[in-house]
């Protein structure tokens, strides 16, 4: 049989032999390939074009993820007791712009040295370390501290050690640290050597800045060789006790109209100015003064007509930025042995117009004694949460010690000296302690007991004080703690765990330079198991 097909045929009898309609039904194909390539190389064009705009609107470089020093993992609020996190950074720190600068940035040993920093968490302390040449990339000794501002910014002040270990050396960093974000910045500070004609250091530079929204300096010199600006009316003033700025506004920032000496903080204006040239009303004073401080407890009292804050080394006290009539603040503060540099701001808005700032040492209480007033030379009241020391107590046997944790292996004790412990009858440390007793180490285990007799087993919070004299060097601290705990070191807070995780082992590296410095540690327990324990190495 003969079967005839109407398909033409397509077998393959060369590339030149295919039948015509073959070659008619490709071309539409040909069309469509090239339309699909000019699609694609647009596409592509796009693509190219927004991700070069995407980087010219994006910053550079993604956010840093922040180290954490100090580890805090918070558990369930007890009843009573509100948390207190920890503060989050600024826009600047979250990308790792923290930054530090010195004024000068030359000197011999024993120059006064302004540092200001920019870009740090709110709150954290931040520590100062200088660095030699001989101890490489060596973390340094610390010699200032600062706590940062709502802003970021902190600034402190310390002169340049006349130590063996600087002499022949041609630099120095000035390196900052945070102790809760883990940021670190540095500069350099230029040490001159005096020539047989020129042995004696430059005169000393200005105190450090208030905690205001300055620009930090830069290491770029200054323009001209004027050691002054133009603006200052009194350039060769000298400063022997007080140095008072005077400003023509309610906020002591910008250029000064009048800086002067001042040999006390005590002024009753009125009605009146301070000086030519400031208003009667709407202006504005600082005074700044490195003063010397036996180790005691000490009361400062400022009398003051409208506002008023105070710093001491840099952190911020008392701030009653507002207006009022005559009013007089007071706080009591113990205070290490050697200098603490002193900060007091002052407006006055409309009205009379006083200042008055006296201190003393506080004495044992008793039925016919009172503390004996004085000028005030200083005015640095520290926080409230820093405790005072009892008039009076009576020692008792330390209680029972535990071991110390296994988590934390060899923690060597603090050097000996006996804590002074209070206890008081509620989680708060309000009103006086119900128990006052000296105790040889801060390692306790009460369960669900109590501390003495007169405490509870529940609801209940202590205050240990002690003074420690260090060398310089790094150091590292631990706490363990149920319910919650936190820690000072000279008036500095490094540590609040509010509370506390209890299967945390806290941990806090610090820098001490040679000295007394005073430990505070504060404790509550509301329910359930009652320990803490803090140990140093």
């Amino acid at each position: 049989m003969t079967i005839h097909s109407t398909q033409p045929d397509r077998r393959f009898r060369g590339w030149d032999e295919w039948e015509q309609p073959a070659i008619e039904q490709k071309e539409p194909a040909g069309m469509g390939y090239a339309v699909a390539l000019l699609m694609l190389l647009a596409l592509i064009v796009l693509c190219v074009a927004g991700f070069f705009l995407f980087r010219a609107l994006m910053p550079a470089s993604p956010p840093v993820t922040l180290p954490a020093l100090i580890t805090a993992t918070s558990s369930s609020t007890p009843a009573g007791i509100a948390p207190q996190p920890l503060a989050s950074p600024t826009s600047a720190a979250q990308s790792g712009q923290a930054r530090v600068g010195i004024t000068p940035d030359r000197g011999y040993v024993n120059t006064l040295i302004t540092v200001a920093g920019q870009g740090w968490w709110p709150g954290e302390a931040v520590f100062v370390f200088l660095r030699s040449p001989a101890e490489g990339e060596g973390r340094g000794y610390a010699y200032a501290a600062a706590v940062a501002d709502g802003n970021g910014n902190f600034y402190t002040a310390f002169t340049f050690p006349n130590e063996v270990r600087w002499r022949g050396q041609a630099w120095a960093d000035v390196i900052a640290r945070g102790s809760r974000s883990g940021f670190e910045a540095s500069t350099r500070f230029t040490l001159d050597v005096p020539t047989p004609t020129d042995t004696s250091p430059p005169p000393t530079p200005r105190p450090p800045l208030p905690p205001t929204d300055i620009p930090l300096p830069t290491d770029t010199p200054p323009p001209t060789a004027t050691p002054f600006p133009t603006f200052t009316p009194t350039p060769e003033v000298v400063i022997t006790d007080w140095r008072g700025e005077y400003f023509a506004g309610i906020t002591p920032t910008g250029d000064p109209v009048l800086i002067r000496n001042d040999r006390e903080i005590a002024f009753n204006w009125g009605a009146g100015s301070p000086a030519a040239g400031i208003p009667g009303d709407r202006f504005s004073a600082r005074w700044t003064r490195w003063l010397n401080f036996e180790k005691d407890l000490y009361r400062f009292q400022v009398t003051v007509d409208d506002g008023v804050r105070l710093w001491i080394d840099g952190r911020l006290l008392l701030d009653e930025w507002h207006d009022s009539s005559q009013i007089t603040y007071s706080v009591e503060v113990p205070l290490a042995r050697g200098q603490h540099f002193v900060q007091i701001e002052y407006y006055e808005n409309v009205g009379g117009a006083e200042i008055v700032m006296t201190w003393a040492r506080v004495e044992p209480a008793t039925p016919t004694s009172t503390p004996t007033w004085t000028p005030l030379p200083t005015n640095t009241p520290l926080p409230t949460a820093t405790p005072p020391s009892p008039p009076t107590y009576t020692p008792l046997p330390p209680p029972t010690e535990t071991p110390p944790p296994t988590a934390i292996p060899n923690p060597t004790p603090l050097p000996p000296a006996p804590w002074r412990a209070e206890y008081f009858a509620n989680p708060r440390l309000d009103g006086p302690p119900v128990l006052v007793r000296d105790e040889e180490s801060l390692d306790h285990n009460w369960g669900a007991g109590s501390p003495g007799e007169a405490v509870p087993a529940d609801n209940f919070s202590a205050r240990w004080t002690r003074e420690v004299e260090v060398t310089a060097g790094t150091y590292h601290f631990f706490l363990q703690a149920d319910d919650g705990a936190r820690v000072w070191v000279d008036g500095l807070l490094l540590l609040e765990a509010w509370p506390a995780d209890p299967g945390q082992t806290y941990v806090i590296e610090l820098g001490l330079a040679q000295g007394v410095h005073i430990f505070t540690v504060e404790y509550f327990e509301t329910t359930g198991e009652a320990r803490i324990h803090f140990w140093g190495e």
